[in-house]
């Protein structure tokens, strides 16, 4: 049996039901912008296309880090939610720093962003939401073993990798022109899908897919130890968010390495997605009480 923390769970007698037309809503607004993105390219438009992108890559953190700044400030006096809220707002914080640095790079100093020191900032968040949900499950189940917890996480981890080399190199014919198009010419230039495998961006994209299965993994745990707690609602609809996110960075990482990422692909979907429905999760814990 789970052993809550008395002085936490008390923020959280009163929970409200999930209203699942946020979510329809949600998916409206994703269909009514892929649809306008697709018209904007197939009618050359695709500065004003980037426009619209940048914009929404912009406020989509700012209102995350803005909602979860409002929860932080709620309950700063809590010794869990207090520290847990502030690393959740500095890790969207990082997100919007790494879309203003992205936007210099790609529409002010004219260089490929990709990589950058934008990245610094996307990485960083993915250690702030873990202490964000290591935070939470820590202080809500304490039977949960830390070492078994890290083993699952790696393991499954691992697993996400493996799956996400092998479809990268699906997707590679495997010819000396492809490859050099991916890497360029390195040391291992003679070894065929060994230059790939090798290769910095990626070595780069692994890094980040990594950081991503882990997220997504540990929040999967912090669901099975709220599970049937007073938290489980809100819980699940943040893990929700935060695993749309990262399965937009995951999939982000590989378009990328293959040259194949264009502001009007799905995976800005899954990245708005996240944002909205992160931004529910945290209303609801405002309103929980």
């Amino acid at each position: 049996m789970a052993v809550f923390n008395s002085d936490v769970i008390a923020y959280f007698s009163i929970l409200r039901p999930i209203n699942y037309k946020i979510f329809l809503l949600i998916f409206g607004i994703l269909i009514v912008f892929q649809t306008y993105a697709v018209s904007l390219v197939e009618n050359d438009k695709t500065t004003e296309l980037d426009t619209v992108v940048f914009t929404i890559s912009f406020l989509s953190p700012a209102i995350a880090f803005s909602a979860a700044f409002f929860v932080y400030r709620r309950y700063r006096d809590s010794r869990v939610f207090g520290r847990s809220y502030l690393a959740l707002f500095l890790a969207f914080l990082m997100i919007f720093l790494g879309e203003v640095t992205y936007f210099v790079y790609e529409d002010v100093l004219k260089v490929d962003p990709y990589p950058s020191i934008a990245d610094v900032f996307f990485f960083a968040f993915y250690l702030l939401v873990l202490y964000h949900i290591r935070m939470n499950i820590k202080s809500f189940y304490s039977k949960l073993s830390k070492r078994k917890t890290i083993g699952v996480v790696g393991a499954l981890s691992v697993i996400v990798i493996v799956i996400y080399v092998i479809l990268l190199l699906l997707n590679v014919s495997g010819s000396d022109e492809d490859i050099n198009n991916i890497v360029g010419n390195n040391i291992f230039s003679s070894y065929g899908y060994m230059n790939i495998l090798f290769s910095f961006d990626v070595l780069y994209g692994i890094a980040f897919v990594a950081a991503s299965a882990a997220t997504f993994w540990y929040s999967v745990i912090g669901i099975v130890a709220f599970r049937r707690g007073a938290l489980e609602t809100v819980w699940i609809i943040l893990v929700a968010g935060i695993s749309l996110l990262t399965l937009g960075d995951a999939i982000y990482f590989h378009t990328e390495v293959l040259g194949e990422y264009t502001f009007d692909h799905y995976v800005n979907l899954l990245w708005y997605a996240g944002y909205m429905v992160i931004v529910y999760a945290l209303y609801k814990h405002a309103k929980a009480v």
